[in-house]
């Protein structure tokens, strides 16, 4: 059974892409994360029908994530801009009352906290916080070991408090990232779930979670996007950004996929034009390359005659202006590692563009050489201008670093980081 590819979700990415960089949810670079929740402490909630049922919970924000740095911590709750404070533990008339939150060896709160009873009103001087000023009722409770809060340092989450005290509607919203081995974009049975994760929801609402998400949110339509780590051989196979909507008492399921990329056995030009590559050069490879579409500087048909031949011409193809020469040289040692069973025929590579790749952008080693080779065929000079110019050049990028065995599909996820945890 396959799991869904996609729902009713469309993606608008440069949108959330920007509110996530810019600080939408107001996180700091800290490990660890703060949560609000109810009094039971079972659920990520982001809504409350009243301010007194708000509770706040830290620890590591996904299994086998960071962990809050251990000690006290300040905590104030402000407005969705940050900038009004509306309570304050800073405002406790004891001293040892400022700094109420405390974070054990294991890097999560001692206890769960009553919102209310942490923070004192700038308005009445008495235990909890004012009403925000904001239309939708959205909060922001902040904590940090600095008093002034600053965002660089301090962890924040937002709520919803209801104007009413009618129970308010909730919808629930599941978040899980998968390795997708196949980059077909769905996740199948057997494909690795990768925790960790860091996924920006905002709406009015914005939120930074880390697979597996579960969380309890006001109905509504929410830009939902996956966050790139900082290790660049990381490539999305789905949208990176989705629109949900989701409805009262209602859940919705998104999934995002991402492959690595890495080595694949490829030996690449330095070594076929040396004598190492020379060794791995026989009959059977010879013929090869006679069936091949190579082409010259000139644009005339290579048909190498012996090993040597076929040496004198792949080095020289360093020298060459003619693209369809070079993309020759490229379509020729990838075969040879094809050949000698250094690379698999079905291993996939980043190729971007090709008409051999997939949506995701990703190609097998056969179909993009055969693509190659039918384009050299049709094509045997090419030069800046040419209208088969930009797609000689694509074909070329894809080759050459599957070449330089950097672009191959590991089978296996790779490590990623995040900001935090």
């Amino acid at each position: 059974m396959k799991y869904p590819c996609s729902g009713k979700i469309r993606a608008v990415c440069s949108l959330v892409i920007w509110l996530c960089a810019c600080g939408m949810a107001l996180a700091g670079a800290v490990p660890g994360a703060v949560f609000t929740t109810n009094a039971s402490g079972t659920a990520d909630l982001n809504v409350f029908n009243a301010r007194s049922n708000v509770y706040l919970w830290g620890c590591a924000p996904c299994p086998g994530g960071s962990g809050l740095v251990q000690g006290h911590y300040y905590v104030k709750v402000t407005d969705p801009t940050g900038s009004e404070v509306l309570g304050s533990s800073l405002l406790a008339p004891e001293v040892a009352q400022r700094k109420p939150v405390k974070v054990g060896a294991n890097g999560c709160f001692t206890s769960k906290y009553h919102l209310s009873e942490l923070v004192y009103s700038p308005t009445t001087q008495e235990p909890g916080y004012d009403e925000t000023p904001d239309a939708a009722g959205e909060y922001v409770v902040w904590i940090s070991q600095h008093q002034d809060f600053p965002s660089c340092v301090s962890l924040t989450d937002r709520f919803v408090v209801y104007p009413s005290e009618s129970v308010p509607e909730t919808a629930l919203l599941k978040v899980v990232k998968f390795y997708d081995t196949d980059t077909d974009g769905c996740w199948d049975p057997g494909e690795y779930l990768l925790p960790c994760w860091k996924i920006c929801i905002t709406n009015t609402l914005g939120l930074e979670r880390f697979t597996p998400v579960k969380a309890v949110l006001p109905p509504g339509t929410y830009l939902v996007s996956e966050q790139m780590p900082f290790e660049c051989n990381w490539k999305p196979t789905t949208r990176t950004c989705q629109l949900v909507t989701l409805e009262s008492g209602c859940e919705e399921y998104l999934v995002f996929g991402n492959v690595c990329l890495g080595k694949g056995g490829a030996h690449g030009m330095a070594e076929w034009t040396s004598n190492a590559g020379a060794q791995y050069f026989g009959p059977t490879q010879l013929k090869l390359m006679q069936q091949l579409s190579l082409r010259q500087e000139n644009g005339k048909p290579f048909d190498p005659t012996s090993p040597t031949a076929f040496g004198t011409w792949l080095r020289a193809s360093a020298q060459a202006h003619n693209i369809s020469y070079l993309l020759s040289a490229y379509l020729a040692i990838v075969s040879l590692d094809v050949s000698n069973t250094f690379v698999r025929p079905d291993a996939r590579v980043y190729a971007p563009c090709t008409c051999s790749a997939n949506d995701a952008g990703f190609a097998t080693v056969h179909e993009l050489l055969r693509e190659v080779n039918n384009e050299l065929s049709r094509h045997d000079t090419t030069y800046k201008g040419y209208p088969w110019y930009g797609y000689q050049i694509m074909l070329l990028t894809a080759l050459k670093n599957a070449s330089n065995n950097t672009t191959f599909v590991q089978p296996h996820p790779c490590t990623y980081t995040f900001c935090s945890p």
